[in-house]
């Protein structure tokens, strides 16, 4: 689908991607090349919730929400570092 929860906020579809590390805030976000195109298309419908310094033990962490494609794009660097094999 290219998110994980399809959502409403005050009457107006949003979609929502979830991405969890129990690294800092900083640590590398690995986005499909699916989610990247589900970004593009939903514009300021596509939501990213960061959750971070995940704790898996008491099931915790500190959650950052950014909303529309202009938001994640003024905080992230999208680089592709991914290469995919097919047979000949």
């Amino acid at each position: 689908l290219g998110y994980d929860i399809r959502s409403f906020e005050n009457g107006t579809e949003i979609y929502i991607e979830v991405k969890t590390t129990t690294g800092s805030f900083w640590s590398n976000l690995f986005f499909t090349q699916n989610e990247f195109d589900k970004m593009n298309e939903y514009g300021d419908q596509y939501y990213l919730y960061r959750i971070c310094d995940f704790d898996v033990d008491n099931n915790t962490g500190d959650l950052y929400i950014f909303k529309g494609k202009e938001m994640i794009d003024s905080y992230f660097e999208f680089k592709s570092k991914m290469y995919v094999l097919t047979q000949k």
